[in-house]
């Protein structure tokens, strides 16, 4: 992206002011900033992504339609004269990790680890550069969680 802004006025906001004083100064983050990752669906969101931000925070969509969405964000920032491939993709999974298999169109919202980390090894392939496996909606205590973890790392260790 351009950069990270900072910023701040000159004066702080004051107990009955309907607003925050309207003389912002922004200066650029020159240091180092922190890669900004967009979430979005909408065209326009994803040709944003594509022009500036540093890559894209996407959802556990369909496969076909994950590998649509970042085909789509590559070839926007391509024709913007950025490299496509230095755009992040982050995708997110909160599943409810479940003892028997769940039915197809399910997964990855609800299925087993086996499941569950299919369709992760697949995102990848798609061109997901990241998975976000968000596991405390299905873990019932940090006991569970640890053992979820570690179940979800031998699976996908073993590729």
């Amino acid at each position: 992206m351009a950069g990270s802004w900072c910023s701040w006025t000159t004066r702080p906001h004051r107990p009955g002011d309907s607003a925050a004083p309207g003389h912002p100064r922004q200066r650029r983050a020159d240091h180092d900033p922190a890669p900004l990752t967009r979430t979005a669906g909408h065209p326009a969101t994803l040709e944003r992504i594509g022009r500036r931000a540093d890559g894209w925070a996407g959802v556990a969509l369909p496969v076909p339609q994950l590998a649509y969405v970042i085909g789509q964000i590559r070839q926007i920032a391509e024709a913007n004269g950025r490299d496509p491939e230095a755009l992040r993709t982050v995708v997110r999974v909160n599943p409810v990790v479940t003892p028997e298999a769940a039915p197809s169109d399910a997964v990855p919202h609800r299925g087993t680890v086996e499941q569950v980390s299919d369709y992760l090894l697949a995102a990848h392939a798609a061109g997901a550069d990241e998975v976000l496996v968000d596991l405390q909606q299905t873990a019932r205590n940090a006991e569970e969680l640890t053992d979820l973890a570690h179940r979800f790392h031998d699976q996908l260790s073993m590729g």
